[in-house]
């Protein structure tokens, strides 16, 4: 499985945005490779191996900066993403789109993001929408609590009050490497 050097930029910069005196130390515990990658030029538009320019990285995250909760990093690095491309490059879907139009855009988005997937927002009402991310071959826990995390701030940032979210189905329960987020709000 692949990731959008767009991905890894964002990793990168949340690192160096919300923990700038210990960017250094974060990239000194990746391991060589993965270190040079997100030390030298990243090319938006070129795929890296999920492994070790994503999970790699984000673990690391989650053992120096969240005491090893991979899901309170991954959940936090999911909602930095959302602010970083729903104010940046796709800020014209909060203008323009219903929170349900909004997480059917932004499934298409998810899946730009990885390769192979397949994201699809199955279910939506007035205040509630279900994603099922499909066709993720190596998704893993990281993945789904970044995708669910960029999902509840995309909706915030929609104007969408107490946004919760439950993860229904998930790889780690076994649940044939499928993953089904039900997302509701206020």
């Amino acid at each position: 499985m692949n990731v959008k050097g767009t991905g890894l930029i964002t990793t990168r910069t949340f690192v160096k945005t919300k923990f700038p005196d210990k960017y250094q130390t974060w990239l000194n515990m990746l391991p060589e490779d993965t270190r040079k990658i997100f030390s030298g030029v990243i090319d938006v538009s070129k795929w890296y191996d999920a492994y070790t320019c994503y999970t790699i990285p984000v673990n690391k995250i989650a053992e120096l900066f969240y005491n090893s909760n991979t899901k309170e990093g991954a959940i936090e690095l999911g909602r930095f993403s959302a602010d970083y491309a729903l104010k940046g490059l796709y800020k014209v879907f909060l203008i323009i789109s219903s929170p349900a139009h909004l997480m059917k855009k932004a499934s298409k988005i998810i899946s730009t993001y990885y390769s192979p997937s397949d994201c699809k927002a199955i279910k939506s009402g007035p205040k509630e929408v279900t994603l099922k991310l499909l066709d993720f071959p190596e998704i893993n826990p990281l993945i789904e609590y970044r995708v669910a995390g960029w999902c509840q701030r995309a909706l915030e940032l929609a104007k969408c009050k107490d946004v919760e979210y439950k993860i229904t189905q998930s790889t780690q329960n076994q649940d044939e490497l499928k993953t089904e987020i039900v997302f509701n709000w206020n």
